[in-house]
């Protein structure tokens, strides 16, 4: 991930297509990875499962590059890949950064 870094670090949007066959799998590895964010510096600011369970939207933001490199580097994010069971995640990732909208017009 290459893009500058503002005062606020890093964020991400994280787009992950989850197969029906493969729910409980790509589950249980988010569940065990997510909180490893903390320790490295990161923080999952939302997280939200689409209703018929097919995708999962997390936004992720991290206080620098390093940081974000210490979560992907983590021995237990790496241990954690075994709860796959050889599941591939399907994943779309674009660094974001805070759009400001503008003000309703009067009258409408």
């Amino acid at each position: 991930m290459t893009g500058p870094e503002d005062h606020e670090g890093i964020t991400l949007v994280v787009l992950l297509e989850v197969p029906p066959a493969d729910v409980d799998a790509i589950t249980a590895y988010e569940d065990a990875v997510l909180p490893l964010l903390q320790a490295n510096g990161g923080q999952v600011q939302r997280r939200l499962r689409a209703v018929d369970a097919s995708a999962e939207v997390h936004l992720i933001r991290f206080d620098s590059s390093a940081a974000m490199d210490a979560f992907l580097t983590d021995p237990g994010r790496l241990r954690a890949q075994r709860l796959l069971g050889g599941t591939v995640i399907h994943q779309r990732v674009v660094q974001v950064h805070e759009v400001e909208v503008p003000a309703p017009v009067d009258g409408r």
